[in-house]
C-alpha cells in the first residue's frame, strides 16, 4: 500500500444524504452498473471533499439494497483517518475483526462487511474516495481493482473539475468582498485582504464564507 507522509489532522467526517445521492451526477451513475456486475459488489459510492477539508459527502451511489437511514453523518477514528489521508493506492478493508472503517456510511446503510477503497487524489490533495462494498464475508478478488479503476479515474477528473469551479467561484467572492471593504473603510487592496483573512481566522471559517457574509450585509444596506 503506497502512502504519503503522515500529517496531523482531525478525524474524517462522512455524510450520506439519500436525497442528494438519488439526484447524483449522471456521468458517474452510468458507470456503476458494469462495475457492480464485474466485481459482484453490493454497493458503489463516490465521496467528494466538502468545503471543510476533513469532511466528505456522498455525491453518487448505487446499491440494490435500500438505505436504512435517510440522512447519516459519521466520524471515523484517528487510525482510519490516518490511513485514508496518506494512502495513494486502492486497498481492501473488512469489518470482520477490524473496526477502523466499521462505521462508514455504506456499512451502516447497506450492511457492508467488505470494502475496496480507492483514494481519489490530485497530487497530494484528497478529492474524495470511491468505495465498493460487499455484504458477504467473501473479500474482493484482485481482479476487482482493475475493473473499478476506470470509474475511479473518471470520478477523480469530475471531482477535480468541480473543485476548480468552486475555487474560482470562491475567489470571485473574495475579490468582491475586498472591494466592499476598500470602499467602506477607505483602505488599500492589500489591507482589505489582510482584514478579510484576519476575520476568517478569528471566526475559524473559510474566507469565502466570510466574504459571502460581507456581500450579503452590503446588499442589505443598499436596500435599507
Amino acid at each position: 500500500m503506497n502512502q504519503l507522509p503522515v500529517r496531523s489532522a482531525k478525524r474524517y467526517f462522512f455524510r450520506f444524504n439519500t436525497g442528494e445521492v438519488n439526484a447524483a451526477k449522471k456521468e458517474l451513475g452510468a458507470l456503476f452498473t458494469p462495475v457492480i456486475e464485474q466485481t459482484k459488489a453490493n454497493s458503489v459510492i463516490v465521496y467528494g471533499a466538502d468545503r471543510q477539508a476533513d469532511e466528505f459527502r456522498a455525491v453518487a451511489a448505487r446499491s440494490a439494497i435500500a438505505p436504512r437511514i435517510p440522512e447519516l453523518g459519521v466520524t471515523i477514528g484517528e487510525e482510519g483517518t490516518a490511513i485514508l489521508r496518506r494512502t495513494t493506492e486502492p486497498f481492501h478493508a473488512t469489518r470482520i475483526g477490524d473496526e477502523r472503517f466499521a462505521n462508514l456510511p455504506e456499512c451502516l446503510q447497506y450492511g457492508v462487511r467488505n470494502l475496496l477503497i480507492f483514494p481519489l487524489r490530485a497530487e497530494d490533495h484528497v478529492l474524495g474516495f470511491l468505495t465498493l462494498g460487499r455484504t458477504s464475508e467473501e473479500p474482493f478478488d484482485p481482479a476487482s481493482i482493475p475493473a473499478a479503476l476506470p470509474v475511479a479515474h473518471v470520478a477523480t477528473a469530475i471531482l477535480e473539475r468541480d473543485a476548480l469551479q468552486i475555487a474560482l467561484k470562491e475567489r470571485k467572492l473574495v475579490e468582491r468582498a475586498k472591494g466592499v471593504l476598500q470602499r467602506r473603510r477607505r483602505i488599500s487592496e492589500e489591507e482589505a485582504y489582510n482584514l478579510l483573512r484576519s476575520q476568517s481566522r478569528r471566526a475559524r471559517r473559510a474566507m469565502a464564507e466570510v466574504a459571502e457574509e460581507i456581500l450579503s450585509e452590503a446588499a442589505l444596506r443598499k436596500t435599507a
